[in-house]
């Protein structure tokens, strides 16, 4: 899941070191096809995909929406302390800094619920018919159910940071130290815990593996989630910038998507090798914010370009 580059406050083909011997995917080729300029107090800092349009968070008080059609802003939504935003069928999440999570309609723009979940979110992520949401300052995950708004705390044994649902759990990094834990959803119970080399700066679940942001190596590190262990390590390439303040991670059915402070990577899911890159933005050399989010769904590939005050969409073939 898309980490939140505030918390802390983080076409090259090559191999990666693993356990087993994978087929290379071809490699892609990416562009950016549209920058749209979002309206921001602050920088923009989250992007999400889908429920109809492109969804961008200022970190303080708008939600904006932009129609990846047209490509320009239609919308802009009063929500306070708006982090991290997230898209679900019909609905648009927005988790924030002051501890609650707000629910808007797709269709009228309007809040319809607000749940107080974690208290300086960092992280969240919706699966299994549930909004999870990891905030560092308490050692649990709260969970919301999307349907009842009935809401859950689940135990870790340190403050969580990233939260992420897929390959047959939930999967959560530590704020405290380099560990990732496995989750039951159906418990709500650590089921298992994974020591790494690496400070997490973000986690995604695919069906194939879980691909970690290694904020200390500059590396994605993947966790095969059969046997709950590191099944190799993707280096980033030098060109292509470091992870650093504003690295991201995204994934959907044929990819894994990374942003460094100044570049997207593309990743084949399987093997974890880099099939593209792609800069985005552009960055002050002093004290950059970076590429803070990456987001696709229905409404296409989108990053968002915290210097810039902007959401970009990228293409691939």
């Amino acid at each position: 899941m898309r980490r939140h580059p505030f918390a802390a406050v983080a076409l090259v083909a090559i191999a990666i070191t693993s356990t087993a011997t994978v087929a290379h995917a071809a490699a892609q080729s990416l562009r950016v096809d549209a920058t749209v300029a979002v309206p921001s107090q602050f920088r923009t800092l989250g992007v999400a995909s889908g429920a109809g349009a492109v969804w961008a968070t200022d970190g303080t008080a708008t939600l904006t929406r932009v129609d990846p059609t047209s490509q320009s802003v239609v919308a802009t939504i009063p929500v306070p302390d708006a982090d991290i935003v997230l898209s679900d069928a019909g609905d648009v999440w927005v988790v924030s800094s002051n501890g609650l999570a707000y629910r808007i309609d797709s269709q009228t723009n309007a809040v319809t619920a607000k749940t107080h979940v974690a208290t300086n979110a960092t992280g969240a992520a919706i699966g299994d018919g549930s909004l999870w949401v990891a905030g560092r300052l308490a050692p649990a995950i709260t969970r919301v159910n999307t349907t009842t708004g009935k809401v859950a705390r689940v135990h870790t044994p340190e403050s969580p940071r990233y939260v992420t649902v897929g390959a047959g759990a939930v999967w959560a990094a530590s704020n405290d130290s380099p560990t990732i834990w496995r989750i039951n959803p159906a418990k709500n119970k650590v089921t298992a815990t994974i020591a790494l080399t690496d400070t997490p700066h973000g986690i995604i679940a695919t069906p194939t593996g879980v691909f970690v942001l290694g904020g200390t190596n500059d590396r994605i590190v993947r966790i095969n989630p059969h046997t709950n262990k590191i099944a190799g390590f993707t280096p980033i390439p030098k060109a292509d910038g470091f992870i650093g303040y504003g690295g991201a991670i995204a994934a959907d059915a044929g990819s894994v998507w990374v942003t460094t402070l100044t570049h997207l990577l593309q990743l084949d899911p399987r093997s974890g090798h880099i099939l593209a890159t792609v800069a985005v933005g552009t960055h002050p050399s002093h004290d950059p914010v970076g590429l803070t989010a990456v987001s696709s769904g229905p409404a296409g590939l989108w990053v968002a370009d915290g210097d810039g005050k902007a959401v970009a969409e990228v293409t691939h073939s």
